[in-house]
């Protein structure tokens, strides 16, 4: 049976004693308390495996070095400067949340953590990531978030088992071609930056089921978006997209698709006529002339005959052109355009810390 110790209020000191008696204790949770130091006691747990100390500290004592069975610690919501020294030794580490404090770097003996497999860092104030950070050879989910990283080291192309990876509301302004020797990459999450252009190297993420844009000043997709071949969910909302690459229609597996708020009708220009080959869609939300005129007009004509196909098959066309669905604006109840956006993301126990 797993043993569990729970502080919900305020933890002081005449706890202290009371902790370091729990020999065989394996999940320890002081998280949202007004502690300033941990106490030496808790370097007795031998046994410990889950350590939640976010708190109000500016350090951790060396002891917490001695949990050799620690496997998950999260230090978010603290006042950390940097990252302590003190879990350097720990290597049987799985998930280590650093989230939320004021870290102005990430020390470079950050890769030497060979079981690490979750890391959140986001809310912090440092810019960039040491080389090491391609040393984590187990890691598969990297969530950066709400920070101010402006650059990616090449070395991370060296992060093969990376599954998972969200860098949103940063000032990216470009991804290195590094990005497309991630082979086992399935999510990637680069919304709210600053990028201008995506790499060809992106098409080599063949195992890539969702990508979000979003919120960049991207004018262009890479042609070589066309060999995501098991992408599900496409979406780059409010950029400054003029064109779509013709390969946009190799997307056999695509079922959702959000181009809402760029400028390829703005640019009176049309989306390429290949995008009529993605049949799997559910969600689809496009831009559409105003000049209802243009319903006969090459390749819009093709364009409308497909959304009609779409709807008939039961895909959410959102916010179509009125003289193609007027039912659509005669009813009251169809205008949660936003119901279909969940969250993918399974891990509950993290939100408060990469956000």
């Amino acid at each position: 049976m797993t043993s569990r110790w729970r502080s919900c209020g305020r933890w002081d000191a005449s706890q202290r004693p009371e902790v370091g008696a729990l020999h065989h204790l394996q999940i320890l949770d002081v998280g949202g308390n007004n502690l300033e130091e941990i106490p030496p006691e808790i370097g007795t747990l031998q046994d410990l495996q889950v350590l939640d100390i976010g708190c109000n500290l500016k350090d951790l004592p060396t002891c917490i070095g001695s949990l050799s069975r620690l496997v998950r610690l999260n230090l978010g919501g603290n006042h950390l400067m940097e990252v302590p020294t003190s879990i350097r030794p720990l290597q049987n580490l799985q998930n280590l949340s650093i989230a939320n404090n004021g870290l102005q770097e990430l020390p470079s003996w950050i890769g030497s953590f060979p079981r690490l497999r979750e890391l959140y860092a986001g809310r912090n104030e440092f810019t960039g990531l040491p080389p090491e950070i391609g040393d984590l050879a187990a890691l598969e989910t990297l969530v950066i978030t709400n920070g101010r990283l402006a650059r990616l080291p090449p070395t991370i192309s060296r992060l093969k088992s990376l599954r998972r990876l969200n860098l949103e509301n940063n000032q990216l302004m470009e991804l290195p071609d590094a990005i497309g020797d991630l082979s086992n990459l399935e999510d990637l999450n680069v919304e709210h930056n600053l990028l201008e252009i995506l790499p060809e190297t992106l098409g080599n993420l063949h195992n890539l089921t969702h990508i979000d844009l979003g919120y960049n000043h991207l004018r262009t997709l890479p042609e070589s978006i066309g060999n995501l071949a098991r992408l599900k969910q496409l979406r780059a909302i409010f950029n400054k997209l003029e064109e779509l690459p013709a390969s946009i229609g190799n997307l056999p597996q695509l079922e959702v698709l959000d181009l809402r708020g760029n400028n390829i009708v703005r640019s009176h220009k049309c989306y390429p006529a290949t995008i009529t080959r993605l049949r799997a869609l559910k969600h689809l939300w496009l831009q559409y002339p105003d000049d209802w005129q243009t319903k006969s007009t090459p390749p819009w004509d093709v364009i409308y005959a497909w959304l009609l196909a779409l709807d008939k098959q039961g895909c959410h066309v959102i916010d179509p052109p009125d003289f193609l669905f007027p039912e659509y604006y005669d009813d009251p109840e169809d205008d949660n355009d936003d119901a279909f956006y969940e969250d993918d993301d399974n891990d509950d126990d993290n939100d408060v810390n990469e956000n």
